[in-house]
């Protein structure tokens, strides 16, 4: 037993032995050897050539990775290509094959057109001039230039267009030779029409290029800078990619956007009008939609609540034009219209007709593919009038997607030869120099490529408006052939420049030619503070953001306090030292002792202030925190109570649901929460507005904090006041709001505070969707001091409506005069761009019910922290004594921008 057991351990030693030997090192791993890991997407080429409900081309790739991914997109080389022959079959020269650069050449050229010459006469004539040869392909001529040119159709070879098929397909060969100095331009056909037909055009295209300007522009583009719903453009973005296009003029149209049009044309100013900026609308018509263009001004409009008539009487009274659908058969009954809307399915009516017309580019966001070219006299400006008068003469062509091309005959035939001639118009609009522009910080980043096959020198400068500086305002700057480079101008920030959209110009020069396209530094206001705020006593939290645009890493940032009433002296004051690294910024909380009162804080740093309305009252009352579960969906609500109201907070969207005056049992905001929507099953439903209810917020449209549920932290749970705060992270951007019912009144307070950083997000709105009484209906009354006077407004029961204000003061209020309950709600009055009202209807079908909400919508800034408070009283009575009451708590702003 005793050896058996030392055989065994012998045995089991050697093998523990051979394991430690044998054991594999971690450092001999690597990553499997594998071709299959990268492999490029299977391609599939579909050519579809022939009759569907109409004859037509189409050339797609489709493309599958890891077999369950598949896209398909268009072949661009092969869709370009087959756009020539459309627009030759268009001319009525089905075969017309225009070598790229003819045009651009014979216009620069001085020569004799000779047809259907000999080899004599042809050599005879060469000897003193260029020429323009016209002759048959079975002439001794034609067939000489034909060998000599060499193989000019190999272009055709991998293209499939129905047009190939067709008894009407005559070649016909335009190229160019040259020899030394001497340049033949021929034109070689069996057709004789086709002679005669591109002689006329080409007859046409030189007295245009000698008789006018060529002015490419945008009408119609749309941005959302003026709404809540969010865009990924800046209107300056659209200014910078249209520039780099070409274009010379802009007229947005956005959802509201006549409202920014002196923002946009001070913009313009501030850098020497390197484009023309206007505005236009879209209206509603007797049929289809209309747009309007050429207003004088757009006082009065309220885009949300106007009937055709409306808007025909308003475009009258300010001189504008309206455009209509070319099949819009109700709008024929009414002789109120100046021109047709482009539409492609139209173009056999708009290119006969006599009517001015005008192509719209519409969003941003599909890539601007639709533009218009006006022809304007040699030297003329471009401007309101000049863009008018091209339209109203029908001096002007609408381009479609792919190159299409709408106009009278003269204008477009001669750009659709320009467009097969390619050279030209990239020469004309410099479309082989392309500029991308980008700041980061207090850079200026400035990407050049040169598409050409040459190499250019030129000069790179830059137009700055006057609180920004450069060390060099320029750069000399060489591109060889087809290559790329990327320049940096670091800018200098002076303290005007915060708080504001900043302009910037930029020329390149080369050659006797010249580009332009503009970027911009957005920047945030250097000191962030809520601009309104109320707190108890003894102590007031105050914080502050400050954004460092200067090359100092520290330096002081000043607090003081001032009593309303005896500005001159501050009672607080505090100057920490604040260390931050340029071109960031940091947030300070300041802990405020003070007494009650109503003050005004004043806070300085880098020669920048701002300030914030305080009121501060004694802390009494008693107030109560829950929480419960009211729904029963495992997510607590958070409920708030005095002897006043009582508040219930949902973490879903961080909202007030419920805002109930105890005395009347009623719940003064509309609420739908938890019932669903009837259209809850609509496919993509998170994508259109969903109704809650109650006090919420739009950031987005749809918003992004809608289904979003937020981490709720209880600050204070009882006592003088009851806090929750409720904070979310939307991919680094980061929203925080602090709700707080006071003990001794109706007051609710909701503070927020940003930190966000994705562009789109421009603009946010807090709004109480309010639903007075037992329903929201005709005997609810609503009041917003605008700078027109005491405006009141009222549901409609046959239709919903939209109003914009400009406020005096920083409130609004709504009366059930019935139930004799009320609302108001009061913001720092010029934080806002405007205050919106939407008074809703069932028709809505996102949102099935009565109520109105009232938005101020807010600009959103980055690279700083954004405060914003809000305030609700409500309580049964007159409106009136609410607005008394948030106004002896120093609540109500008055505006120091709008005056009645």
């Amino acid at each position: 037993m005793k050896s058996n057991y030392f055989v065994i351990s012998l045995i089991s030693l050697l093998f523990q032995g051979a394991g430690i030997s044998n054991a594999q090192k971690l450092n001999s791993f690597h990553p499997p050897i594998s071709k299959n890991e990268e492999r490029v997407p299977v391609k599939t080429e579909i050519h579809n050539n022939g009759y569907t409900t109409h004859w037509s081309d189409t050339y797609l790739n489709t493309f599958r990775y890891g077999n369950l991914f598949k896209m398909t997109v268009r072949d661009v080389n092969l869709s370009i290509k087959q756009s020539k022959i459309d627009i030759a079959e268009e001319l009525g020269i089905i075969g017309l094959n225009l070598q790229e650069g003819f045009i651009n050449e014979l216009l620069s050229s001085d020569t004799k057109t000779v047809k259907e010459p000999s080899l004599k006469e042809m050599e005879t004539t060469l000897k003193s001039n260029d020429v323009l040869v016209f002759a048959s392909p079975h002439s001794e001529v034609g067939k000489k230039l034909l060998s000599l040119a060499g193989d000019i159709n190999s272009w055709k070879k991998d293209l499939t267009a129905h047009q190939f098929k067709s008894n009407d397909w005559h070649p016909t060969d335009v190229f160019r030779l040259e020899s030394g100095q001497r340049k033949i331009f021929a034109v070689i056909s069996s057709d004789a029409e086709a002679f005669e037909k591109l002689e006329s055009v080409i007859k046409n295209i030189r007295e245009i290029v000698r008789t006018y300007d060529f002015r490419k522009g945008w009408m119609g583009i749309e941005t959302l800078h003026m709404s809540v719903t969010t865009d990924f453009v800046h209107p300056m973005d659209v200014i910078s990619q249209g520039m780099n296009e070409g274009n010379s003029w802009f007229v947005f149209s956005g959802y509201n956007e006549f409202r920014a049009l002196e923002k946009y044309q001070s913009w313009m100013d501030e850098i020497g009008n390197p484009a023309f900026v206007e505005a236009g609308s879209y209206a509603p018509g007797y049929g289809q939609r209309n747009f309007v263009f050429g207003c004088d001004n757009w006082d009065g409009l309220q885009e949300q609540d106007i009937k055709q008539q409306g808007y025909v009487d308003f475009v009258k009274e300010k001189n504008g034009y309206i455009f209509r659908q070319v099949f819009d058969n109700k709008a024929d009954e009414h002789d109120v219209y100046d021109g047709y809307i482009v539409n492609e399915g139209n173009k056999k009516q708009l290119d006969n007709q006599e009517l001015p017309f005008v192509n719209l580019t519409s969003s941003f966001s599909g890539g601007a593919t639709s533009s218009m070219v006006l022809f304007l006299p040699k030297g003329a400006y471009v401007n309101k009038k000049s863009i008018i008068k091209a339209i109203k003469e029908r001096r002007e062509v609408a381009i479609l997607p792919q190159g299409k091309i709408i106009g009278g005959d003269y204008f477009r035939q001669a750009m659709q030869v320009l467009e097969l001639d390619r050279i030209f118009l990239e020469d004309y609009f410099g479309d082989y120099i392309d500029i991308y522009t980008e700041t980061n910080g207090s850079e200026v980043k400035i990407t050049l490529t040169n598409y050409s096959n040459k190499a250019i020198t030129g000069n790179l400068s830059l137009s700055l408006p006057s609180a920004l500086k450069l060390a060099e305002n320029g750069k000399a700057i060489s591109l060889p052939a087809n290559s790329q480079k990327e320049v940096r101008f670091p800018v200098s920030i002076e303290k005007e420049a915060m708080g504001k959209t900043n302009p910037i110009g930029i020329d390149f020069v080369w050659d006797g030619k010249k580009k332009s396209t503009v970027t911009m530094l957005d920047l945030p206001p250097a000191i962030s503070v809520p601009q309104l705020l109320y707190g108890q006593t003894p102590v007031v939290q105050y914080p502050v953001s400050v954004h460092n645009f200067t090359k100092e890493s520290s330096f002081p940032v000043k607090v003081q306090v001032f009593k309303t009433d005896k500005p001159g002296k501050a009672v607080f004051e505090k100057i920490p030292q604040c260390e931050v690294a340029p071109d960031t910024y940091k947030e300070l909380v300041f802990d405020i002792k003070i007494k009650a009162g109503n003050y005004k804080l004043v806070t300085t740093a880098l020669g920048c202030f701002s300030e914030t309305q305080l009121g501060v009252e004694k802390a009494q009352g008693q107030s109560t925190l829950t929480t419960v579960d009211l729904n029963g969906d495992g997510v607590d609500e958070y409920q708030m109570e005095n002897d006043k109201v009582k508040v219930t907070l949902l973490t879903i969207g961080a909202r007030v649901i419920e805002y109930i005056v105890k005395s009347k049992d009623d719940n003064v905001l509309f609420k739908s929460w938890p019932e669903k929507p009837v259209n809850e099953n609509q496919p993509f439903r998170e994508r259109h507005y969903y109704p809650f209810g109650g006090f919420e917020d739009f950031l987005g449209q749809p918003s992004m904090e809608t289904h979003k549920v937020f981490d709720a932290e209880i600050l204070k749970s009882g006592g003088t006041s009851v806090s929750v705060k409720m904070t979310s992270d939307f991919y680094g951007n980061q929203i925080e709001k602090i709700f707080t019912l006071y003990g001794d009144s109706p007051l609710l307070e909701v503070k927020f505070k940003l930190n966000f950083t994705n562009k789109e997000t421009d603009m946010f709105g807090p709004q109480p969707i309010l639903a007075l009484g037992a329903a929201h209906d005709t005997v609810d009354v609503f009041m917003v001091p605008d700078v027109k006077g005491l405006l009141k407004y009222r549901m409609r029961m046959d239709e919903y409506y939209g109003q914009i204000f400009t406020l005096t003061e920083g409130w609004q209020a709504g009366r059930d005069e019935n139930e004799n309950v009320f609302f108001v709600g009061a913001f720092p009055v010029d934080q806002p761009d405007f205050l919106h009202m939407w008074m809703n209807h069932p028709r809505n079908s996102s949102t099935r019910h009565y109520y109105v909400e009232f938005q101020p919508w807010i600009r959103i800034i980055k690279k700083n922290a954004m405060y914003f408070s809000y305030y609700m009283w409500a309580d049964e009575g007159n409106w009136e004594k609410g607005v008394e009451a948030l106004r002896e708590r120093n609540l109500i702003t008055k505006s120091k921008i709008n005056v009645e």
